[in-house]
């Protein structure tokens, strides 16, 4: 049996921070738990995240670093089957929310560790690049509005962020009708409902 990269354990202890985290919450999250829980040894953990704190950073940054190459391609998969801006983007946006246990997983992930500590100026730097990458994402998404002076990109990242608050309120609610109340957002900021915009990311 081959032996596993360096960033395959590294993937794996995230996990395992992630499952305990869903299950027993922040404060459960020690270095023998997560170890215990990925399979690994106490030492080899401590060799991926040498301090305790480097393993909620991690979870932060490995969260963005995952969601930006899934939008990514989304764009460009969905512009180049000919689909309408505003489609493309609600198929973007979704990748953001958690309504999947994958991204409700993530973003309870990421809310524990930012409760839990707000104090850490690596936590919050953290966090901050993954906020303004999403504020990057709506900006980008202005780009594509017919109407320009009704888009308004931080009106965007408000909806979005409560969005996500009370998907993790109600986990129960249908993805269509977030995917519908997305799209009204979205159309009524001036992005084409039509297949036959020339635009492209």
């Amino acid at each position: 049996m081959s032996r596993k990269s360096a960033e395959q354990r590294r993937a794996e202890a995230l996990d395992a921070a992630r499952r305990i985290i869903l299950r027993e919450g922040i404060a459960q999250v020690s270095v023998r738990k997560v170890a215990e829980e990925a399979g690994m040894s106490t030492g080899s953990l401590r060799h991926i995240f040498p301090l305790h704190d480097d393993l909620f950073v991690a979870l932060l940054d490995d969260g963005a670093d995952h969601a930006q190459p899934r939008v990514t391609a989304i764009i460009e998969q969905g512009f180049a089957a000919g689909r309408a801006p505003v489609d493309v983007a609600v198929d973007a946006l979704i990748e953001i929310v958690p309504t999947r246990d994958d991204t409700r997983l993530e973003a309870l992930s990421q809310l524990a560790v930012l409760s839990a500590h707000s104090g850490n100026a690596d936590v919050v730097s953290s966090r901050r690049r993954a906020g303004e990458g999403l504020d990057r994402l709506c900006e980008a998404l202005g780009q594509w509005s017919t109407r320009p002076a009704d888009f308004d990109a931080v009106e965007l990242r408000l909806i979005l962020d409560g969005l996500v608050l009370r998907l993790l309120e109600r986990p129960d609610t249908d993805e269509e009708r977030v995917r519908d109340l997305l799209r009204g957002v979205l159309l009524r900021m001036g992005l084409p409902g039509s297949a036959h915009s020339q635009l492209r990311p």
